[in-house]
C-alpha cells in the first residue's frame, strides 16, 4: 500500500472498506494485522524473498480511522498469529483491539509462554478451537507428538475426546468469544479438513448435510 497516498485520502478507501464490511457482518477480522505495524517488502526484480527489507506502516494513526467507523472496538479483530514481535501486539493492545488464540498451538514448547494455552487466553483475544487452516481436531490429534497429547490430557475430563476436549477447553476460557469448526463439533478427520496452506488445488470442497445435525 502506498500510505502516504492513503494518508494525504484521510484513509477514505480504508474507512469505506470497513463501513461495508460492518454492514454485511457483526464482526470483522482483519488479516496479517501486523501489516499496519510493519511488512517485508520486496523489490518486484527479485525472484525470491530474501533481499527484502522492513518498512514501517501506518500504526495507530489508521487503526484510529478504522475503529471510529464501528459502533464499538470489539466488532474488530486483529489476526495476530505467527511470530509476531511485541511492538505489534502493543499496537493492538494500545488500541483496544483483540486478538486471537487457536488451541491447536496451545500445547507446544513451554506452556508458561505459550499465549494459545488455554488457561493463559484472557478476555482481550478469540479463543478459536483451530482455523479454516488448521486439520480438524481429530486428524491434528492423529499427528501430534507424545507430549503434546500428555499436555492435553492433562487438562481433559474422563472418557472425553480430544475435539470434546479443546471445545471445552476454549468455551471454559476467559475468551469473550469462541469460534468452533463444525468438523471439530462432528467429530470429524482430515478428509473434512477445510484448507491446507500452500496447497493449490483441492480446498474448499468439504459441506456438511443437515441430516449430519441434531
Amino acid at each position: 500500500y502506498n500510505w502516504e497516498a492513503h494518508k494525504l485520502e484521510n484513509w477514505n478507501w480504508w474507512k469505506q472498506r470497513v463501513k461495508r464490511m460492518l454492514r454485511l457482518f457483526d464482526i470483522v477480522r482483519i488479516d496479517h494485522f501486523r501489516g499496519f505495524h510493519s511488512c517485508w517488502a520486496i523489490p518486484p526484480e527479485e525472484m525470491n524473498a530474501i533481499n527484502g527489507h522492513w518498512q514501517d506502516g501506518p500504526g495507530d494513526e489508521i487503526l484510529v480511522e478504522i475503529l471510529g467507523c464501528a459502533d464499538s472496538r470489539s466488532q474488530i479483530i486483529a489476526e495476530d498469529l505467527g511470530i509476531i514481535p511485541q511492538e505489534v501486539s502493543d499496537l493492538r493492545i494500545r488500541n483496544g483491539i483483540m486478538g486471537m488464540a487457536v488451541l491447536h498451538f496451545g500445547f507446544d514448547g513451554n506452556l508458561e509462554n505459550n499465549p494459545h494455552y488455554p488457561p493463559n487466553i484472557g478476555q482481550d483475544k478469540i479463543a478459536y478451537v483451530a482455523t479454516h487452516d488448521n486439520d480438524t481436531t481429530i486428524g491434528w490429534w492423529e499427528k501430534v507428538d507424545g507430549q503434546v497429547k500428555d499436555r492435553v490430557r492433562e487438562l481433559s475430563i474422563s472418557g472425553e475426546d480430544a475435539n470434546h476436549t479443546l471445545i471445552r477447553l476454549a468455551k471454559e476460557s476467559e475468551a469473550p468469544i469462541t469460534i468452533i469448526p463444525l468438523q471439530d463439533i462432528l467429530g470429524l478427520g482430515t478428509e473434512s479438513r477445510m484448507n491446507v496452506p500452500g496447497k493449490a488445488e483441492g480446498n474448499w470442497k468439504w459441506k456438511f448435510a443437515w441430516e449430519n445435525l441434531n
